[in-house]
């Protein structure tokens, strides 16, 4: 939150931020934080910002794990937030700098707390109702 105000505060400020930090949405002070945590993402968004942060180090089940008996994903903060852009990792694919792949670790998926937003409704909707999708059974 400090540091989306402190670029907002800028008179000229850098149009791309990029930030490597995210937490699980549950492990957040609370859904008030994360809300405030978007007005200013928002507001960075409207001066022609773009904020870039990581999708989260510890794959779909977050710090806290998926459970043993029950899958359930750990989408990460802010990397949930509708207004900013969630960008995951690459890996190698040998032991030596070349050629690049997805990398396992990367978080991702849907909000918890913020709706899918309008303009992001049917490209979602397709995604979920495709078999290549391969999604877990939902609870």
């Amino acid at each position: 939150l400090g540091g989306a105000n402190q670029i907002s505060g800028i008179l000229t400020p850098p149009y791309v931020h990029s930030v490597s930090y995210g937490n699980d949405e549950a492990q957040q002070t609370s859904a008030k934080y994360m809300y405030t945590c978007n007005t200013a993402f928002l507001k960075a968004g409207v001066r022609g910002m773009s904020i870039l942060f990581a999708s989260g180090d510890q794959g779909v089940c977050g710090r806290e794990g998926c459970g043993m008996m029950k899958v359930r994903f750990k989408p990460d903060f802010p990397a949930a937030s509708p207004y900013i852009t969630a960008v995951g990792g690459t890996n190698f694919l040998g032991s030596s700098i070349g050629e690049e792949t997805t990398w396992s670790g990367s978080g991702g998926g849907f909000s918890d707390t913020f709706g899918i937003p309008g303009y992001q409704q049917q490209a979602v909707d397709a995604y979920k109702s495709s078999p290549d999708a391969k999604l877990p059974p939902q609870a």
